[in-house]
């Protein structure tokens, strides 16, 4: 059987995933648990310069934490156009991806200083 060597990809895979099973939530609030996941999460998906955790109660949806600064803006932004990658996953409870956002010159992304390499992931989660 021909085996590969382990791709950067997998790699920030097991590394998020290892520490997302060494997290100690013992002496840890819950936001700061949530905030370690999305890190972890941001870490292991290809990709993702960034993850949060929005909850969507009614017709409201608020981003309760975040990796990275930018991810609380690109949510902003969603909730203001009431359409986005993360509000699609939760109405169609699929993964949804960003892509780049700041790459695009004229785009919403390129206006707020993002870059070209901003992307995030989104997963839903239902309760």
């Amino acid at each position: 059987m021909n085996q590969s060597a382990p791709s950067a990809e997998d790699h920030d895979l097991a590394a998020g995933l290892t520490a997302l099973a060494r997290l100690s939530t013992a002496r840890m609030s819950l936001v700061d648990v949530l905030t370690n996941v999305a890190t972890y999460a941001a870490q292991a998906i290809p990709g993702a310069d960034g993850a949060g955790l929005t909850l969507i109660q009614s017709d409201r949806a608020d981003t309760v934490v975040a990796s990275e600064p930018f991810v609380r803006e690109i949510d902003d932004v969603q909730y203001g156009l009431g359409e986005g990658p993360c509000i699609s996953a939760a109405e169609k409870g699929e993964v949804m991806r960003s892509g780049s956002i700041g790459g695009d010159p004229g785009g919403r992304g390129s206006e707020r200083g993002w870059g070209g390499s901003a992307c995030t992931a989104c997963c839903p989660c239902h309760s």
